[in-house]
């Protein structure tokens, strides 16, 4: 089990935005060393194609917000460990996509603050097809 050295906060607790208990927020570095580590997640861009594109986390998969909130039909495992991030500086566009899924009963959530711009690793970029 990876335990990460500067805690994580229930979202509930680290914003005043009342999100629902069990989604954590983990930094840029908390993410990256956990990816190191291979805490085996499943990280998910919930920006835009175009963006995620122009430069994502290595190994994140592009579910933007717009397919999370219109189906349920999305290629997630609930049981899996889930984090989500977007560009915005509280992560409030990936906060909005982990509480749709821990309404849906997904139990494990994590959103990324800062946005990429802060993630200590080198963003990939997809080529245009």
């Amino acid at each position: 089990m990876l335990v990460l050295a500067s805690g994580l906060a229930r979202a509930g607790e680290a914003d005043e935005s009342g999100s629902a208990p069990g989604i954590e927020w983990v930094t840029p570095d908390e993410l990256a060393a956990a990816i190191d580590a291979g805490a085996g997640l499943v990280v998910v861009d919930v920006r835009s194609e175009s963006a995620y594109k122009r430069g994502h986390i290595p190994g994140a998969v592009n579910i933007p917000l717009s397919v999370i909130q219109s189906t349920t039909a999305i290629s997630l495992v609930p049981e899996d460990l889930i984090v989500f991030y977007c560009d915005c500086p509280k992560g409030g566009i990936a906060l909005k996509a982990a509480e749709i899924l821990h309404d849906r009963g997904y139990p494990n959530l994590w959103v990324m603050l800062q946005g990429t711009r802060y993630y200590p690793g080198t963003l990939e970029e997809t080529p245009e097809e």
